[in-house]
């Protein structure tokens, strides 16, 4: 009988006033950390594209001496997309069309990236006038030499990747926003 009459034991909760001040400070921590994640998340796809296409470099090189054919590597730009495709012959090609549609014959296209502009990173090759490079079919030597390829985020980051007179690539960041990667040096 003595329990039932003791008065009940009262549970403290979170008042309004200590729930919205967590609120406040969490929508602040939020506020301060999300910027810094979107420069993290630019960097790393300017990493992985850059990746993708040193990648697609070694792979025309090595597929120009296996086929015994040129293969070449047209890069294209336009308000929405950046683009390259990898492609035997001197072949009528635009990656702007697409994978699989981007050559007149289907056997001429190895391979077609196509990069929209809403990822906020886009693809920029120079080499004077031209914006293909050739992987010679006798020794996978690249013409012309020293052709450039920038991969740069809108947001933050930038790496240029660089093709030697052998076809073989070298990587570097311009204004050396990319840690673990050397600064260019031009």
């Amino acid at each position: 009988m003595r329990a039932a009459m003791q008065p009940a034991r009262r549970t403290r909760g979170f008042t309004l006033i200590e729930m919205l001040i967590t609120v406040s400070l969490m929508g602040i921590v939020i506020a301060l950390v999300a910027p810094s994640m979107r420069d993290l998340i630019a960097t790393q796809r300017v990493r992985s594209i850059n990746s993708e296409l040193v990648t697609d470099l070694q792979f025309a090189r090595t597929e120009a001496v296996r086929r015994g054919f040129n293969v070449f590597i047209e890069f294209r730009t336009s308000p929405a997309n950046t683009c390259y495709t990898i492609k035997v012959g001197g072949a009528a090609c635009n990656c702007l069309r697409g994978p699989g549609l981007a050559c007149n014959f289907a056997e001429d296209e190895i391979r077609t990236v196509l990069l929209p502009r809403r990822l906020d990173v886009a693809l920029a090759a120079s080499s004077g006038a031209a914006n293909v490079l050739l992987f010679s079919n006798e020794n996978g030597r690249a013409n012309p030499p020293g052709f450039r390829v920038d991969v740069a985020s809108t947001r933050r980051g930038a790496l240029r990747t660089t093709t030697n007179a052998a076809g073989r690539p070298a990587v570097c960041s311009p204004d050396g926003s990319i840690t673990q990667v050397p600064r260019c040096e031009d």
